[in-house]
């Protein structure tokens, strides 16, 4: 008996953590340097979902009476299905086509005020209609894109409660890939994947992306290509910096550049590091990733912080007829891609 005792007992002291995480703030630091350092942050937006499978008419109103939804968190499926296989599946593929609702209500700080504050949608399948206290911001179709929702100019941050409501239409869509052909899996509905809530200064990080061009086994560069959008009323030079650290956190090249983000709109930024040697190339086996650390800084001011991990790795499409395949593994007792 002791042993289950001692089971009980390490569950227990497991879902007290698990209670303590969930929902908390999760904060990305401004790294190593800089004065008066800014915080990116990231709030869990997971838990306390109301649930209704049922398509309202005024499902987005603020007083709505919505305590005989389901309190769900997600990623959640609109239906379970008992089994994948058998003479009645088809049929039970179709009993998740349908419009449901989720609601979320919840309030924010006066100290976000000012800030920029996104909603932050992994994936929903597959037609979505997000409403922030009866009002819609966004429409989106495809159940395996994210997609970010822009709140700042809608969200009250003075205590008052705010509700964002998703209206979420899981219905065969034929026009929405990868529907419309052959699909042999299924598109299960709701919201699928996970749900965050950013914040950050008006200029900030909107996107990154990051190549390795001319990669050779024994050197590379990495390029960064950086989005910054300014939701500020002025315009202004600031320095963007990258760094690429290994997996121990060693700074390995950096790059940077200083240039003019005009006030309101999203400005593309590229930069292309020094040589790396000796990279540590990617393999299935030996699936190693570098971080790419993006800063804005204004003068000796960090305002934002976006991380970006990357493998280097090679790829090549084979020539067909014979072949024709996409490769993307390097086998390193080889002389060649596999």
């Amino acid at each position: 008996m002791k042993w289950k005792k001692r089971i009980c007992v390490l569950l227990c002291l497991f879902l007290i953590g698990t209670d303590l995480y969930i929902g908390n703030i999760s904060q990305v630091q401004a790294q190593d340097s800089g004065t008066n350092a800014k915080k990116r942050e990231t709030l869990d937006f997971n838990t306390d979902w109301l649930y209704s499978s049922m398509d309202y008419e005024n499902g987005e109103a603020v007083r709505l009476d919505d305590s005989g939804f389901d309190r769900v968190s997600v990623p959640h499926a609109n239906t379970v299905l008992e089994t994948h296989k058998g003479n009645d599946f088809p049929n039970e593929i179709d009993s998740y086509r349908f419009v449901s609702w989720y609601r979320r209500h919840f309030t924010l700080p006066r100290n976000y005020t000012g800030r920029n504050i996104t909603v932050d949608f992994e994936g929903v399948a597959t037609i979505t209609d997000v409403y922030l206290n009866g009002e819609l911001l966004e429409e989106h179709k495809g159940a395996y894109t994210g997609f970010s929702v822009d709140i700042t100019d809608k969200v009250y941050t003075d205590g008052r409660e705010n509700v964002l409501a998703v209206r979420v239409n899981s219905e065969r869509q034929a026009q929405v890939p990868p529907e419309g052909g052959n699909v042999d899996y299924c598109l299960f509905g709701g919201i699928v994947r996970d749900v965050t809530m950013t914040i950050t200064e008006p200029v900030h990080v909107e996107r990154v992306f990051v190549t390795t061009p001319e990669l050779t086994k024994n050197r590379g560069k990495v390029k960064n290509s950086v989005d910054i959008l300014n939701n500020s009323d002025k315009g202004k030079t600031y320095t963007v910096e990258t760094s690429v650290l290994d997996k121990e956190g060693k700074t390995v090249v950096s790059a940077s550049k200083q240039a003019e983000i005009p006030a309101g709109k999203l400005t593309n930024v590229e930069m292309t590091t020094d040589t790396v040697s000796n990279p540590h190339l990617w393999d299935v086996d030996d699936p190693y990733l570098y971080t790419a650390v993006t800063k804005i800084k204004d003068g000796d001011t960090v305002i934002d912080t976006y991380n970006t991990r990357f493998g280097m790795r090679f790829m090549e499409f084979k020539k067909g007829p014979e072949d024709g395949s996409f490769y993307l593994i390097w086998k390193k007792d080889r002389n060649y891609w596999y």
